[in-house]
């Protein structure tokens, strides 16, 4: 499986599928995206059309971004999504191009978009993906107010990104619903106080008392408030699809940032999420019969005793001692032990990469033992693991070296 080819693979994948989209402009068939979907997982686990390997990590897992447990991969609906939301973004902030015009004189009757109730029966695929996705679009556009005069004052997204009539203290009369941002402006005595506080918070009448419109004739612009930049991308459109509640988790980032080789930082995301195929594993997903460690007999093989107290990590740890690497909170559950040592709060700067490789290391001898030979395990593994740092450590000192001096 690509995880364990040493490579990081996930960024062509994307930029492959990235390229693929840029000249799409209308909805692909759901077959042809869940098609796509299938070759990135088949890929991605090292499976085939004829043999399926294990995928060892939910899909819908493998799509969240790297800070909340994922590969940051894209699913192909969503993707397709967010360049069809790129659409509707252009025609906001490019509506004198000729494909806009042509768009609205064929569709709107030359109407803004959001006005629209329904879309025609006869329509193109393209114009059938802007309209439905306008609403999921929407969320993530607002207005830099000029002059006031286009903006709604409660229906738009113009004051740090909220829709003033969703936080008001009464409800708002239809009058008064569909007023402009200038229509509570003057130039002489500023906003229209004795209105708007019958209907807003004293929190937002600060901030809207920040806010000075323009005397000169100088229009609102649209901006994309999902993005701090304030410009439309694609990964900010997906976190919209995605409906993207989800904390990051500091142990995620811990993971990724780690200076470590490609198949090793894949290996600690797997031992995260729990999914590296110990017999426990193995049991749980059907797959054997029985948890017993083959190696000392244990009566199940979890990842706790396969990395940490079956004899064959268990000694792997104490020839390290003999070499003067010690493990931090030894004696704390499995989790706590694992994130404790990789999260550099040991005396040795050095220790959270040496921790991941020993982990590495005791899960080759694992599997040599089980189902190859043990004859090519090392006898002083203290001072193999020792030469390894080094050896890993020069590597990933010479790509650098390498990176820093090929021309961009």
């Amino acid at each position: 499986m690509f995880i364990s080819c040493g490579k990081d693979y996930s960024h062509s994948i994307y930029n492959c599928r990235y390229s693929c989209l840029c000249y799409v402009v209308s909805t692909l068939p759901r077959s042809v995206c869940d098609e796509l979907d299938r070759m990135i997982r088949r890929f991605l686990w090292g499976g085939t059309e004829m043999k399926r390997k294990i995928h060892l990590i939910p899909w819908d897992m493998v799509t969240k971004e790297k800070s909340q447990g994922g590969l940051g991969l894209r699913g192909m609906r969503q993707l397709n999504s967010a360049f069809l939301m790129k659409l509707f973004w252009r025609m906001k902030v490019e509506p004198e191009t000729l494909w806009a015009r042509v768009m609205r004189e064929k569709y709107c009757n030359n109407r803004d978009l959001a006005l629209l109730a329904e879309r025609k029966h006869t329509c193109s695929t393209a114009w059938r993906g802007i309209f439905e996705l306008r609403n999921l679009a929407e969320q993530g556009m607002g207005v830099t107010v000029g002059d006031g005069k286009w903006t709604s004052f409660w229906t738009q997204k113009w004051l740090d990104g909220i829709t003033l009539v969703n936080h008001v203290t009464r409800a708002v009369p239809e009058k008064q619903i569909n007023k402009q941002v200038y229509d509570y402006w003057s130039p002489v005595t500023g906003w229209d106080w004795a209105m708007l506080t019958q209907f807003l918070p004293s929190d937002l009448l600060q901030k809207i008392a920040s806010f000075e419109l323009s005397t000169e004739e100088v229009g609102d612009k649209p901006v994309w408030i999902a993005n701090a930049l304030g410009k439309f991308n694609i990964r900010s459109a997906i976190q919209i699809i995605q409906a993207n509640d989800s904390a990051s988790d500091s142990k995620w980032k811990t993971c990724w940032r780690l200076q470590l080789p490609q198949r090793i930082r894949y290996f600690l995301w797997l031992i995260l999420h729990q999914r590296v195929l110990s017999n426990a594993e193995r049991v749980r997903r059907k797959l054997l019969d029985n948890p017993i460690c083959n190696i000392c007999l244990a009566p199940e093989e979890n990842l706790d005793h396969l990395l940490r107290k079956c004899p064959n990590a268990h000694n792997t740890w104490q020839e390290l001692e003999v070499v003067g690497m010690h493990c931090t909170a030894r004696d704390a559950g499995f989790e706590n032990w694992l994130y404790q040592n990789i999260s550099g709060h040991h005396e040795n700067p050095e220790w959270a990469e040496r921790f991941v490789i020993t982990l590495w290391f005791i899960w080759k001898w694992r599997c040599k033992y089980c189902f190859d030979s043990e004859d090519t395990i090392p006898l002083a593994r203290g001072q193999y693991l020792m030469a390894k740092f080094r050896e890993i450590q020069d590597a990933l000192h010479r790509d650098v070296q390498l990176r820093n001096s090929s021309p961009t």
